[in-house]
């Protein structure tokens, strides 16, 4: 069994390494409410490289609202882009249940 705390501490790791990792590889960081957004010149494309990654919790129409601010006025597609610095969905994407209908 692991000693209490462990786990916690590992997450706060993984979420701490996330974002270091997002930051030292975007071309540009943008601070945004409850995190960051990331860009990347080269990789337009990329959801990897062009995203939010969220460590607060945070309404979806305000990270809607961060992700049209950082991803659509570089003319990047905003669609799905909320999520934790780990990658996870905060929540469902607008108008789904989240059940995969």
């Amino acid at each position: 069994m692991a000693p209490e705390g462990h786990v916690s501490d590992d997450a706060a790791a993984v979420r701490a390494f996330v974002l270091r990792l997002a930051r030292a590889e975007a071309t540009s960081v943008v601070d945004v409410p409850g995190g960051i957004g990331v860009r990347h010149a080269l990789y337009p494309a990329s959801y990897e490289h062009n995203r939010l990654l969220l460590h607060e919790p945070l309404p979806s129409s305000q990270a809607l609202a961060a992700a049209d601010d950082v991803l659509g006025a570089a003319g990047l597609p905003t669609g799905g882009s909320t999520g934790s610095a780990t990658g996870r969905p905060t929540s469902a994407p607008t108008g789904s249940s989240g059940r995969g209908r």
